[in-house]
């Protein structure tokens, strides 16, 4: 007696791009979790130090899947830490700058990357590569932390 399915092959390509789907949208949904927390790091260091705020505005992140930016985070609103009240015009369109140019940068790297999940952090601020070279930290902690908290959320896909 032979054995007969009861299922259809679109039935099994079906459950298996809905597995997919659903493993993608955890990659991406961990990867941004990591951004957002990365980039408040990153964001925290920069304050402590650069008074102007201008290092911090310069810092952000992007999520890039097989080619495409999926999600990004360049605040342009941010505010330097001493100034409470708003910032001058001069200030707002050095902050969209700072901004810009961390975007642009991070961009560029997202093209490097045309298959897989890439999780790009970057300052835009000639100012974080002086920092870090002389010990200071700005992105060396938030990469750290990216590095130890991946494989724990990756594991619970």
């Amino acid at each position: 007696m032979a054995l007969k399915s009861t299922f259809k092959q679109a039935d099994i390509r079906k459950m298996l791009d809905a597995s997919a789907r659903q493993v993608r949208t955890g990659i991406l949904h961990s990867l941004n979790k990591l951004g957002e927390e990365s980039v408040k790091i990153a964001r925290d260091n920069a304050n402590r130090n650069d008074a102007t705020g201008r290092l911090a505005n310069s810092i952000g992140y992007l999520i890039v899947a097989d080619g495409q930016v999926i999600a990004q985070e360049f605040n342009r609103s941010l505010k330097s830490p001493t100034n409470t009240t708003s910032p001058t015009e001069q200030n707002a369109t050095d902050t969209d700058n700072d901004a810009e140019a961390g975007e642009q940068f991070a961009r560029t790297l997202a093209a490097k990357y045309p298959k897989g999940y890439a999780l790009i952090v970057v300052s835009g601020s000639a100012y974080a590569v002086q920092a870090e070279s002389m010990s200071e930290d700005i992105l060396t902690s938030a990469e750290m932390y990216v590095g130890g908290e991946l494989s724990d959320l990756l594991s619970e896909l």
